[in-house]
């Protein structure tokens, strides 16, 4: 293959399209050049190079100066395609776990739900409690810094009748949810832990029951739940791997010692 085709098709993966991977190789030899310049030299029509710079420099992949009323454009430092494949990436975590599910559901005949929206996320805290007996206790983990605020209308009621029914609750948050976790620590029955950054999550799962409910925070957030025992009972055994990698601010002595939270 002729090595100018190689890069190509290795841009086309990054991210570009065939017109763009085109423009920004010529751009790359040009220096900086006008969109007719660019077209004679890449072959690519003069209204499709127009389209294609314009979503290029949307991407940070290109940009342009006006001397005397005229625009030149230049290709960005191509590192800066190393940014498309981490957005690509971002993309794919966010629905990876809702194609993991569907794998699952495809192997095993359980019983599953999609809610959509916060009343979703709500619906789920009331069956984690009409679900959870008295003093039973329930894990989570791969919840962002903002989820409290998000769900803000409800957590705190939710927390209310979790304590009075002396449900334990074990989180594991991201990383840079300190205040909440500083917070949280001051609860009954309550125990917190936290990851390293590499192992934030876009999705929080949530283990109650025999049952495991997946929340999806995308700016409309969707909740799933799934009813399986066994299901449920392999996902605490990952939390456990997990609860034992996170980070504790401090062990509290009430309730029951957070290694434990099998045992309820």
């Amino acid at each position: 293959m002729d090595i100018n085709q190689k890069i190509l098709d290795i841009l086309v993966d990054t991210g570009l399209t065939k017109n763009e991977s085109k423009i920004f190789t010529t751009l790359l030899d040009l220096g900086c050049a006008t969109a007719s310049d660019i077209a004679k030299k890449s072959k690519v029509q003069r209204t499709n190079v127009y389209d294609a710079l314009d979503r290029m420099v949307k991407k940070g992949v290109a940009s342009y100066i006006i001397k005397e009323e005229t625009k030149f454009f230049k290709a960005n430092n191509p590192e800066m395609l190393l940014d498309l494949l981490k957005e690509k990436q971002r993309r794919f975590k966010e629905v990876l776990p809702v194609l993991q599910l569907k794998s699952n559901l495809s192997e095993s005949k359980v019983q599953a739900s999609v809610l959509e929206g916060m009343k979703g996320i709500k619906y789920v805290t009331d069956d984690i409690l009409l679900t959870l007996n008295q003093g039973d206790s329930f894990v989570c983990w791969g919840l962002p810094k903002d989820t409290a605020h998000r769900m803000r209308h409800f957590v705190s009621q939710f927390h209310k009748k979790r304590l009075e029914k002396e449900i334990t609750q074990f989180h594991i948050y991201n990383e840079d949810a300190g205040e909440r976790i500083e917070y949280l620590n001051t609860l009954p029955f309550t125990h917190v832990g936290y990851l390293d950054k590499e192992y934030d999550s876009p999705s929080s799962t949530i283990v109650y029951g025999g049952k495991i409910s997946l929340w999806i925070w995308t700016e409309e957030p969707r909740a799933i739940i799934i009813e399986c025992p066994t299901m449920a009972e392999a996902y605490r055994g990952y939390f456990d791997i997990l609860w034992k990698m996170a980070h504790k601010s401090h062990v509290k002595k009430q309730d029951i010692a957070p290694d434990n939270y099998q045992k309820k």
